[in-house]
């Protein structure tokens, strides 16, 4: 089956060093926010350079000096792309997904060719490279070679050439074209077959070669340059490889001074281009050493990060390096950096959102709560750029790892605390790490097990500012730091200390809740040291499952829980410990006919409150719900088959004030522009954007900065009533349609808006072209 996709692209101008900084995006319209340093592949499509990263592609213009990025966002059909090459005789530049998914880009098009990844097949089901031979692309699976006809866009042929026909790693395929023999590097040695036998597709059409030392061993890359075959052999548990040449029948060892890991090998004209971890070697046809690329000028060693090298028409050489992204080799010893602005890594655990700042921390725990010993360190989306904290922008995160919470000041977005399963607090300040809390400076302890970790599980500010912390198998865990910077501490006993702490929430009567690694909350009064542990019985909490993921308060002071077995709702939190009933509901809904309750049969990772009051929930296998204020009523359901979401797998959910919405998923972050703005934005100026709404505008005018759920209508100028609706938030949204469905017509419109008391006021005028 193929999906024919036109596709857009964003462009930015460059210089030396290329940031690229995300605009802002419509109602129902969505962004990618992903690494662009982690480059994998390098193609040329002239006059563009495409580089793909694993999860994208960006390309440079060598004409006008634009980039350009293409995503699922914009256009692909999937995340995690293994290679990229391009066929000039089809002008088709084929992306190749790790999960055996493909996309032929030509002339502005994305075919989708999804027939291997919907295949069932067992073993190792992925792409590692691609060669072209005319029309044909030869995919080399971890299962065989799969051929692809390019001008047909269909699959060809299957060829299973391991012994006796089984499966084998196919990590690279060249073709002879002196003798029209055909070569695959494996993972179990090299295997070749005449090219013109019509029974190439038969395993007894392939012969393993023996004649080669180590027959058997892993082979990555293989090429055809100067009328012989260079085969690399790559050892896993060595530290070098072995480059290998077949001249006149006979294998001999090519001997360099560089003997690391090659990572890919290709043929440029009369030049060997080895890029291998560390170094880029180019050879001549005499195998003479022509130039070695060792460091970039400006950025350092280049160790291990090569993956792939192009060298183009005009003789640059560009390298996609896993660290530095994009680089352009020229003039020997001079080179640029072409980099997109994204976070450092995919990695999400947990984010945290106010005003337009999002902070996304990258670590988290294993099953058993024990440490991860992640290193990516702290994002934050400030002004529309991602800055990244970690080792690589900061030696003081050399020795701090598993960074799994964070709360974002609330009178100053742009200060945030992070806690770490490790070194404590982090305090982080106008883009620059300002602070480490410990046991030293704060009334943080460390755990009591081994005494060598501070394990912060879970921070939050309350309704004065004051932050409050939680440590994990301290002996007194809970601790506040208000606004002046005074600590103080708070021994609630051995409730506590004996327990794997994680989320925090402090809910509108000052009370915190704590999720801990079972389907226990603890609920603590600090005014009196009160504890309640609320559990699965009845009449003390009536909590479902065996795990709580996540936690939020919605705007009327109820407080949402997920599971893994759906969402409950603690509608009375006031009564904890009153005496009176508190225990958690269901939320029953009717779904195809059928009563069921709120996502029962899903773990809920993540849930978030938009302006509207309505719910986010993330989950762990179905991708993100949007439901009603009250769970009753499903709005949206975003799917990684369905929608750009990048996975099923949501492990965080944060809005801004703006509405826009942040998934963290296993693949990375992406955000959507939701109908609903914060209540909480400046409502001293109503606008509406697009504002004139010029013809051939087909999207959703938006009216924002009203009061909080105010009554909207718009009337022409006349009077007359031409729709209304109500904010969602402050926000409300028009189609630019009537009542009936059919288009405004040319002219000026007028938005009144009623507050909750009822008061009509002309907010703001909005010109509609036709």
């Amino acid at each position: 089956m193929q999906k024919f996709k036109p596709f857009f692209i964003v462009l930015v101008l460059i210089s030396l060093s290329l940031s690229a900084l995300a605009q802002e995006i419509g109602i129902d319209q969505w962004r990618d926010h992903l690494p662009y340093n982690k480059c994998l592949s390098v193609a040329e499509v002239s006059p563009e350079i495409y580089c793909a990263t694993y999860q994208g592609l960006f390309s440079f213009n060598t004409s006008d000096n634009s980039i350009s990025r293409l995503t699922k966002v914009n256009g692909l059909s999937d995340v995690g792309i293994s290679w990229i090459s391009y066929n000039k005789e089809q002008n088709t530049l084929l992306v190749a997904y790790a999960n055996t998914n493909i996309d032929l880009i030509k002339n502005g098009t994305i075919i989708n060719i999804s027939d291997i990844k919907r295949k069932e097949i067992l073993g190792n089901k992925t792409i590692n490279k691609i060669q072209f031979v005319g029309k044909y692309a030869y995919l080399c699976c971890g299962f065989g070679i799969v051929v692809l006809d390019v001008e047909r866009e269909e699959i060809k042929d299957t060829w299973y050439i391991g012994d006796n026909g089984s499966q084998v790693n196919v990590l690279d395929v060249t073709l002879n074209t002196t003798d029209s023999i055909i070569w695959a590097a494996t993972e179990n040695g090299l295997f070749y077959a005449d090219y013109n036998n019509p029974y190439i597709s038969s395993y007894t059409s392939w012969t393993r070669d023996t004649t080669i030392e180590l027959p058997d061993q892993k082979y990555n890359a293989i090429v055809f340059f100067n009328g012989c075959i260079y085969a690399n052999q790559s050892i896993n548990d060595s530290a070098s490889d072995m480059m290998y040449k077949k001249t006149e029948g006979k294998w001999d060892k090519v001997f360099t001074t560089n003997q690391a890991r090659y990572n890919s090998v290709k043929v440029f004209l009369d030049k060997l281009v080895k890029c291998g971890d560390g170094f880029v070697d180019i050879t001549n046809t005499n195998d003479s050493l022509i130039q070695r690329i060792y460091s970039y000028d400006g950025l350092g060693s280049i160790w291990p990060r090569p993956k792939d090298v192009h060298i183009d028409t005009d003789g640059n050489i560009w390298i996609a390096d896993n660290r530095y992204g994009l680089i352009k080799n020229y003039d020997k010893w001079s080179y640029k950096q072409y980099l997109l602005n994204g976070p450092a890594s995919t990695n999400v655990y947990a984010m945290n959102a106010k005003g337009n700042n999002v902070w996304v921390v990258s670590g988290g725990h294993t099953q058993s709560w024990a440490k991860t010993w992640n290193r990516a360190g702290i994002y934050a989306f400030t002004n529309n750029k991602w800055q990244s904290f970690n080792s690589d922008t900061d030696n003081t995160f050399d020795t701090i790892t598993d960074f799994v919470c964070v709360a974002v000041n609330p009178t100053n977005p742009n200060k945030a605390y992070v806690g770490t399963w490790d070194k404590g607090l982090l305090e982080l300040t106008d883009g620059a790490l300002t602070e480490i809390y410990d046991s030293h400076n704060s009334t943080l302890q460390r755990e009591n097990i081994e005494n060598k970790y501070i394990m912060v599980g879970g921070v939050c500010f309350d309704n004065e500012n004051n932050l409050w912390v939680i440590c994990s198998h301290a002996d007194i865990a809970l601790s506040k730091r208000t606004p002046n910077g005074i600590w103080t501490s708070y021994d609630l006993g051995s409730a506590l200390g004996g327990l794997d702490l994680g989320a925090l929430l402090v809910d509108n009567y000052g009370q915190k809740w704590i999720l801990t690694r079972s389907n226990n909350i603890l609920v603590v009064n600090a005014a009196n040291t009160q504890v309640k542990r609320l559990t699965s019985i009845i009449g003390n909490g009536n909590i479902p499952g065996n795990f709580i993921y996540s936690i939020a308060q919605d705007r009327d002071g109820a407080i949402w829980v997920g599971t893994d077995k759906g969402v409950i709702v603690f509608y009375s939190p006031e009564n904890v410990f009153t005496g009176q009933n508190f225990d958690a509901q269901k939320i029953l809904l009717e779904v195809g006919g059928y009563w069921q309750y709120l996502l029962e049969t899903e773990s809920v990772n993540a849930i978030a409150i938009d302006g509207a009051n309505r719910k986010w929930f993330g989950t762990e296998k179905s991708g993100a719900f949007l439901m009603s204020s009250d769970g009753t009523k499903q709005v949206s359901h975003f799917t990684e088959e369905e929608s750009p979401i990048l996975a099923n797998t949501i492990s965080s959910i944060a809005i801004d004030a703006d509405g826009e919405v942040f998934f963290g998923t296993s693949k990375g972050i992406v955000s959507y522009k939701g109908t609903a703005a914060s209540p909480d934005n400046d409502t001293t100026k109503v606008y509406a954007y697009p504002n004139p709404v010029r013809e051939g505008f087909n999207g959703s005018i938006t009216i924002d900065g009203l009061a909080d759920n105010s009554d909207v209508k718009i009337t022409d100028i006349a009077g007359n009533l031409v729709y209304s609706t109500k904010a969602n938030g402050s926000r409300a949204i028009w189609k630019g349609k009537n009542f009936d469905g059919s288009r405004a017509h040319s002219g000026v419109y007028l938005v009144f808006a009623s507050d909750k008391n009822g008061s009509k006021t002309l907010v703001t005028k909005i010109l509609v072209i036709k």
